[in-house]
């Protein structure tokens, strides 16, 4: 069995001193393993990539989290949430954006409903 992300093993034994940006990123991490197939599914590759945008899906959240409550907003903050939001989209493709099936069994509807009654 693969080892679990850098990201979710840390926030596992430190959630005491997480903040809410980091457990939202342990959030993230896990939506996008689970998106490639599972922990049991994906490659170290595909772990590593994911707890980078995972990181900088949170820092994508803090940035708009600020936008929201400020009367002003600067330029600088607004290209870097930008260059962000690129990186972001970028890691994503690398990944293959797209959700895998999961494995279902090869059944008719009737036995289905059957089934689940």
């Amino acid at each position: 069995m693969p080892k679990k992300g850098v990201l979710a093993t840390r926030l596992e034994t430190d959630s005491a001193s997480a903040n809410p940006v980091t457990i939202g990123a342990a959030d993230i991490y896990g939506a996008i393993v689970q998106d490639l197939g599972g922990e049991g599914e994906t490659t170290e590759m595909q772990r590593q990539i994911a707890e980078r945008m995972a990181c900088v899906a949170s820092i994508c959240r803090l940035y708009e989290m600020r936008f929201l409550s400020a009367d002003e907003v600067d330029t600088i903050t607004v290209n870097t949430y930008l260059n962000a939001v690129k990186t972001l989209i970028n890691g994503f493709r690398s990944l293959g954006h797209e959700r895998k099936a999961k494995e279902v069994e090869n059944i008719s509807i009737y036995d289905y409903i059957k089934k689940s009654e």
